[in-house]
C-alpha cells in the first residue's frame, strides 16, 4: 500500500508532462512578443528571448507528436505482423482505399 502511495504522491508531484510544457513555452514567447510589440521596444535581445521561447515550445511540441506517431505506428505493424499475408493485404489495400480515395 505504501508503494502505490508513493507512486501516486511522484505523479502529483511530478513535472508537466512535454505537450503542457510545450505549449506553455510558445505562450510564453507569443505573449512576450505582443508585450514587445505593445511596448514597440527594438532590443534584440528581447526579441531574442521571445523567439527563443517560441521555437523551444514548438520544437518540444512537434518531438512529441512525432513520439505518437512513432508509437501508433509500432501498434500497427504489431497488427499486422500477426496477419496472414493475404489479410495484411487487405488490410493495407483497405488503408490505402479509404485514405487515397482510389477506386
Amino acid at each position: 500500500m505504501a508503494e502505490h502511495k508513493s507512486d501516486v504522491e511522484n505523479k502529483l508531484l511530478s513535472s508537466p508532462d512535454t505537450l503542457d510544457m510545450g505549449w506553455l513555452l510558445v505562450g510564453s514567447g507569443v505573449i512576450g512578443a505582443l508585450l514587445l510589440l505593445i511596448r514597440r521596444d527594438r532590443r534584440i535581445v528581447a526579441w531574442g528571448i521571445s523567439a527563443g521561447l517560441t521555437l523551444a515550445g514548438v520544437t518540444l511540441l512537434m518531438e512529441q507528436r512525432q513520439s505518437h506517431i512513432d508509437q501508433a505506428e509500432q501498434r500497427i505493424l504489431e497488427e499486422l505482423d500477426g496477419l496472414d499475408p493475404v489479410a495484411r493485404a487487405q488490410v493495407l489495400k483497405n488503408i490505402a482505399v479509404e485514405e487515397f480515395d482510389i477506386n
